[in-house]
């Protein structure tokens, strides 16, 4: 299947689809978006832009600078054992290996027509979920087999445009079956300058006893509105890890909505944002207990800097039907300058009577007294906020082994010394 799927990369043109008109999906989508202009819910959000600054979404596969072609070059001789799927400007350019349950969603629709027609009906996604179906190029649908124990998969996109006001498009569907454990890795890289947006859509479906290991990075640049739609459906007694981590970007907005299905699923989401000079993020995150016996865990930490803001919602709905279900949330606020703007809202909807839940918000700057502490040890004040806001960092992500190399790998020292220079 993959020269089929490699054609339809290169040659959209050429697409034939027999049961499904994917065309009238994103028709459908692009009338639904021109009636939200004037909606109020919208007004706050950078909606408004992607029409006035009329984004291409249509330009061709074409790989432009030095820069690319390196990032690809490099991700293609990494020496680890995940497979690699490289999208380009939201084109498929690179399949590390090819799998024959790797589909595009035009040979998937023959064989689940039904969950292909699911993903791309417009019936209750908000607006960046009709962006992305009005406007994705490339799509990829892996269904993994049940002789597969641990799977690895790292799933790159890289974003390399001259000219400003690019958009990428593009969707994932993952689908693991019964005792599969998944270990996939998402990363979004920029490396200019110039404005665009990227939005991105990833439908995981987690059957029963299968586990899916979620890494999740973005780095982008100071003029880039990144969007990610993120939407799990858990079976029973599976489970979902997300550690997540975004740096740079004009504007970020991340929804995640989660479906715990089916008894004894868990999900644990660890997910940590630094949001710079002049940036604004925006995190929607939904989690449903359908089930007895379910387990989540939210973990959500920001760092802002200097004239940034931010928004946090994130709403756990323990259904009638979800008795000795329990639910943590908890989302911390660290201030490193003023004039900052934050909104946070941790909610609960309890329709059940024997659960276990709690959720939480801090705001809070710099600790003086644990400042002053360091800077008692011949700490220079700099450096102290430095090790500070490390620690604040690696609560969220469990890093074992070697701790100079998570932090240079994702270059955390070079985001808070560009953030620091005027404290």
């Amino acid at each position: 299947m993959l020269n089929d799927h490699v054609k339809l990369t290169y040659n959209r043109q050429n697409i034939n689809v027999q049961n499904v008109n994917i065309d009238d999906f994103k028709l459908q989508a692009y009338n639904i978006i021109n009636k939200y202009i004037n909606n109020d819910i919208y007004k706050l959000s950078y909606y408004e832009n992607f029409i006035l600054n009329n984004f291409n979404f249509y330009e061709k596969y074409n790989i432009k600078t030095t820069y690319a072609y390196n990032m690809i070059n490099k991700l293609k001789h990494n020496n680890d054992n995940y497979n690699l799927i490289i999208f380009y400007n939201g084109t498929i350019v690179h399949i590390k290996k090819p799998e024959t349950w790797f589909l595009s969603f035009q040979h998937a629709e023959a064989i689940y027509p039904n969950i292909i027609k699911n993903n791309l009906t417009c019936i209750n996604k908000n607006i960046y979920e009709l962006l992305n179906i009005a406007f994705f190029k490339d799509s990829i649908f892996i269904y993994i087999p049940k002789n597969i124990n641990i799977y690895r998969l790292h799933i790159a996109n890289i974003i390399d445009n001259k000219t400003s006001y690019l958009g990428s498009c593009y969707k994932i569907f993952i689908i693991t079956n019964e005792n599969n454990c998944l270990h996939l890795k998402e990363t979004h890289i920029s490396n200019n300058n110039k404005t665009y947006v990227s939005n991105s859509m990833c439908n995981i479906l987690i059957k029963e006893n299968s586990q899916v290991h979620h890494q999740y990075f973005m780095q982008g640049n100071n003029n880039n509105i990144n969007i990610t739609n993120t939407n799990v459906t858990q079976n029973h007694n599976s489970a979902y890890k997300l550690h997540y981590m975004t740096y740079s970007g004009k504007y970020l907005f991340n929804t995640f909505n989660i479906n715990l299905k089916e008894k004894n699923a868990s999900c644990n989401m660890y997910c940590t944002n630094m949001i710079g000079y002049n940036q604004k993020t925006d995190m929607h995150i939904k989690i449903i207990h359908n089930a007895t016996h379910g387990i989540s865990l939210q973990k959500i930490k920001n760092i802002y800097g200097q004239k940034s803001s931010g928004n946090f919602h994130g709403n756990i709905i323990i259904n009638n039907k979800s008795n000795k279900s329990k639910a943590d949330q908890l989302n911390n606020n660290l201030f490193i300058a003023n004039d900052i703007n934050v909104s946070t809202s941790p909610t609960l909807e309890i329709n059940a009577s024997d659960i276990e839940c709690s959720h939480g918000t801090t705001i809070s700057k710099i600790n003086k007294n644990q400042l002053f502490f360091l800077q008692s040890r011949c700490i220079n004040k700099h450096n102290a906020i430095k090790i500070l806001l490390k620690a604040f960092i690696l609560e969220n992500f469990q890093v074992t082994n070697n701790i100079l190399k998570f932090f240079q790998h994702f270059k955390i020292n070079d985001w808070i010394d560009n953030n620091l220079r005027d404290i």
